[in-house]
């Protein structure tokens, strides 16, 4: 089957263990499998040697994908995050401890596209934007030192324009 055809509505997790389609989320998505192929095994091996970790914490890769109008709202990648700002922390081993981007396209500034942390500032704004450069990569952690949820790292995909 071709690549394009693979791709899939994204959906939300409304808890650790239920997932929905939302407004708040309009990309598209592929899911590998863990080890898919030798790509896949270097690019998983490449995430795990970077954080730390055995290959067996490393998710199964995912490409999203944005078009024009797309984006995705607020959320944090290790549980749902509620209206107060709290995140759920999942029973058992975090689900997601690292989140780790690499950027497949350039998005010119001021084109939308970023992934925005409002809960960050750059220094001159009350927010962090990080724009889109092929080749970009952008780790961060989604918990503290304590192993509870960084509130910090909620973030969005921005539209494109």
């Amino acid at each position: 089957m071709e690549r394009q055809n693979r791709f899939q509505k994204s959906y939300i997790d409304v808890t650790a263990h239920s997932k929905k389609f939302d407004s708040s989320r309009t990309s598209r998505f592929i899911h590998f499998g863990k080890c898919e192929n030798k790509i896949i095994t270097d690019i998983e091996s490449r995430a795990s040697h970077l954080v730390g970790l055995s290959i067996d914490c490393v998710e199964p890769l995912q490409v999203v994908r944005y078009k024009p109008g797309q984006m995705f709202d607020d959320h944090h990648d290790l549980g749902v995050l509620f209206d107060d700002g709290s995140v759920e922390l999942p029973s058992g081993s975090p689900r997601r401890i690292c989140t780790f981007f690499l950027y497949l396209n350039d998005i010119p500034k001021g084109c939308g596209g970023c992934t925005r942390f409002p809960l960050l500032s750059d220094g001159y704004h009350d927010y962090l934007d990080v724009q889109p450069r092929r080749g970009l990569a952008v780790l961060w952690c989604n918990i503290r030192r304590n192993g509870m949820p960084d509130e910090r790292m909620v973030h969005s995909g921005r539209p494109i324009r």
